[in-house]
């Protein structure tokens, strides 16, 4: 009877709006902390609304290294436009973008090559775009081929016949990319 009887002289008192609201603002910062802490232990999966609408049953799996060839080309397409197709304006965003992709073990070697690069691209005023022209896939890594053409200034500077292959690994059921190799085609001409 004692905490009743305190709790009741506690809000009589002038200052009880203020025990309150400190009391209400532990709390609230309490559950931000467990629901910021769950937040970053549960796994989601992304289903598209295609299949949600079309009511399509889909089947789930816990194995998260399946792969899929299709899946792995269009990621690489992806990757590879953040890493050859841009202009002096947009070169920086890009590679931080293709940097953000790559695995933590390739990423430390890679970052601050691919920054002095942009920074080089941006102040020359160097632009580029890769053009697809074939796909092939072998297990993790993914094999593009097709036109690179470079401009300065809006001028033309050059065009090859190039070959990248990204290799991806998984990390926490992410593909990031572990590797990445370049090469010029040299034609028969």
């Amino acid at each position: 009877m004692k905490f009743l009887s305190a709790l009741r002289n506690e809000a009589k008192d002038k200052r009880a709006w203020f025990t309150i609201a400190v009391f209400l603002g532990l709390i609230n910062l309490y559950q931000l902390h467990m629901i910021s802490d769950l937040s970053g232990r549960v796994n989601n999966v992304l289903i598209p609304f295609g299949l949600v609408r079309g009511h399509v049953p889909v089947k789930m799996t816990a194995d998260v290294n399946i792969q899929n060839a299709q899946y792995l080309t269009t990621l690489a397409l992806s990757d590879m436009s953040l890493l050859t197709t841009w202009t002096p304006s947009t070169v920086k965003f890009q590679m931080a973008r293709f940097i953000a992709r790559l695995s933590p073990d390739y990423q430390g070697g890679q970052e601050t090559v691919l920054l002095h690069q942009a920074k080089r691209d941006e102040n020359k005023a160097f632009s580029q775009t890769f053009f697809v022209n074939g796909t092939s896939v072998r297990g993790n890594s993914v094999t593009l081929s097709g036109i690179l053409e470079r401009w300065q200034k809006g001028a033309p500077e050059s065009s090859a016949s190039m070959q990248w292959t990204f290799t991806y690994q998984w990390v926490d059921g992410i593909p990031y990319i572990s590797n990445v190799s370049e090469k010029e085609v040299k034609s028969n001409a």
